[in-house]
């Protein structure tokens, strides 16, 4: 089968709000296969079904030799409020050398974690602080700072702000992403006081057009 017949089996399956046995198979064969982006669409469209044999197909992807495929992988996790998965990721946060990846595994670890944490809000928070490692791009501090705001720490909105101001614009983006998520009646005008100064001085096309669109969205909200 050729990758073109591969992918065009995969993006069928995603159109499916169940998956049978066969189906599983094929998905755990492509898992497998030699093409990376066979491997990462595989990841990609398991985000939908929440299940055992999903998730281990997930956990089996995101040990992947290619990063981007573990990315992937770490992203579908998101969806899989499992304790087993929350502690993979955890570990995974220590293990895995790629920074992009490495990210991705914080984003997960924090979305699984805060649907599960019930009253370890502090015990979350506590493992954030003494695991924080500000090296490398902003990327890494970003990612954090969305695991802290996530699991309870309102504060630290002003540590996301500041990525706003990073020299990488992908990290302008992804900050501006981050709090286009967050955004709600009690954050929505200091997040706009802060978007307005961004959109003013920045030269990214896909930056101000992010920016635009927040600005837009806090004005629905405040007009409420």
């Amino acid at each position: 089968m050729k990758v073109k017949e591969k992918l065009k089996k995969i993006y069928g399956f995603a159109e499916k709000d169940e998956l049978t046995d066969e189906q599983y198979a094929w998905l755990e064969r492509f898992s497998t296969d030699r093409d990376t982006f066979v491997r990462s669409e595989t990841a990609s469209i398991l985000f939908q079904f929440v299940n055992e044999r999903a998730k281990q197909i997930l956990l089996f992807l995101a040990n992947d030799k290619n990063y981007f495929v573990r990315v992937e992988a770490y992203d579908s996790l998101s969806a899989f409020a499992f304790a087993e998965v929350a502690l993979f990721l955890q570990k995974k946060i220590f293990t895995e050398k790629n920074e992009l990846a490495k990210g991705y595994a914080i984003l997960s670890w924090a979305d699984v974690t805060g649907k599960l944490q019930e009253k370890r809000e502090a015990e979350n928070l506590e493992f954030i602080e003494k695991s924080m490692i500000h090296d490398g791009n902003d990327w890494i501090p970003l990612c954090w700072y969305y695991a802290q705001y996530r699991l309870g720490n309102r504060e630290c909105i002003n540590n996301i702000f500041s990525c706003l101001y990073s020299e990488d614009y992908h990290v302008r983006h992804s900050a501006i992403s981050t709090l286009n998520e967050f955004l709600d009646p009690d954050n929505c005008e200091r997040i706009r006081m802060e978007i307005e100064k961004v959109y003013q001085n920045e030269t990214a096309v896909s930056v101000r057009d992010a920016a635009m669109r927040l600005l837009r969205k806090t004005s629905e909200i405040i007009r409420m």
